[in-house]
């Protein structure tokens, strides 16, 4: 087959072909030339991340303020009012419209602090004999909880106390504030401080309970009434035994003024009769007296046994409200260092972000 034209071309190309005569020696200068001059660089400007030394600034700042001890007043909402929880309302109170309410509460406390009335014969003794296993329980009850709707809880509280049989004593709610006094029986106390529990969460609430067994009470006037009634016995059987005497001193001598014969005898026997009469009616005037001092002394000792029974069937209380922000329930939630926490997330955040904006330039 005859070559064309290309073919022709081809094969004279490929027979004229060689290297320059010094192709080594400028292939190496060449290359020489390229290694001492170097690439050209396009790594991107190194940035120090701002952003991330900032936040980890601030987060150390805060812990340093949060871990070091500082003087601090106490809050108003801590004072203790009669030697209780205080209710927290007394910055909210100072004006004259909420003096007379405040003062009712710090009353109202104050009397709850005495387990037992000044009533009772004598206060508690802390040596009483175990062989008397009685219980005579008061319990006094306090709350303090924090809510973002003081006067909601307000209302829901006191219909909580009244489906319970109790009596509202107090109650004064504000926006931000509030109290309520109260009473309720002791045998619903258990489920009325359930459902008290139940209207927020267990960090909001902070309950304070006092029980005192008033057995040295109740002892104490067992005792007056059975040295009362030993007394009244006595009494009554002197009058009695009075009574009997004098009727048959009063039959002898009457039999001896009928046998009387003369004048001056039946004179002597009457005057002993007058004599006699007085000296009963004396003696009888007084065990009366003393029978009525006794009977009324048995009627306050009963007064004051019902009184303790019913002041044991009885659960006085009080709860204060107080309203709360979004960043004390992140305290409560996280801690006196949350802020902290806060500061460090943001500042791993800010890092991340910054390096992954780098190795985009990179790549």
């Amino acid at each position: 087959m005859p070559k064309t034209i290309h073919d022709l071309f081809s094969d004279w190309g490929s027979s004229k072909r060689t290297l320059p005569e010094r192709n080594t020696v400028l292939r190496s200068e060449v290359l020489a030339k390229l290694s001492s001059a170097g690439m050209p660089s396009h790594a991107p400007k190194r940035n120090l991340p701002w952003f991330s030394l900032a936040f980890a600034g601030l987060a150390v700042i805060m812990l340093i303020v949060n871990v070091v001890p500082s003087q601090r007043s106490t809050p108003a909402s801590m004072e203790a009012v009669g030697g209780m929880p205080s209710t927290g309302v007394t910055g909210a109170y100072d004006s004259a419209e909420f003096a007379q309410p405040l003062s009712a509460m710090k009353s109202e406390l104050n009397s709850m602090k005495r387990v037992a009335p000044d009533y009772y014969p004598m206060p508690p003794q802390p040596g009483t004999d175990i062989t008397d296993k009685r219980e005579f329980l008061k319990t006094d009850y306090h709350a303090e909880i924090r809510t973002r709707d003081v006067s909601e809880l307000g209302q829901r509280i006191r219909n909580i106390i009244k489906g319970s049989d109790g009596r509202v004593d107090g109650m004064n709610i504000s926006d931000k504030y509030g109290y309520l006094n109260f009473a309720v029986p002791a045998d619903k106390f258990d489920a009325f401080q359930s459902q008290i529990r139940g209207l927020v969460g267990s960090r909001f609430i902070v309950e304070t309970i006092n029980t005192q067994n008033l057995l040295p009470q109740k002892q104490s006037i067992e005792q007056q009434q059975e040295e009362i009634n030993q007394k009244l016995t006595a009494v009554k059987n002197q009058r009695a035994s009075l009574i009997t005497r004098h009727n048959r001193t009063i039959a002898s001598l009457q039999a001896q003024l009928q046998s009387a014969t003369g004048d001056q005898e039946r004179a002597q026997i009457t005057a002993q009769i007058a004599n006699e009469n007085a000296s009963y009616n004396k003696q009888l005037a007084s065990l009366n007296s003393q029978i009525n001092d006794y009977t009324a002394m048995l009627k306050n000792t009963d007064k004051q046994n019902t009184q303790l029974l019913n002041n044991v069937a009885t659960v006085n209380g009080s709860i204060s409200l107080r309203w709360i922000g979004v960043w004390e329930i992140l305290d409560l939630y996280l801690g006196s260092y949350w802020i902290s926490i806060v500061l460090a997330v943001l500042a791993i955040g800010a890092y991340l972000r910054h390096r992954s904006k780098r190795m985009m330039m990179v790549a």
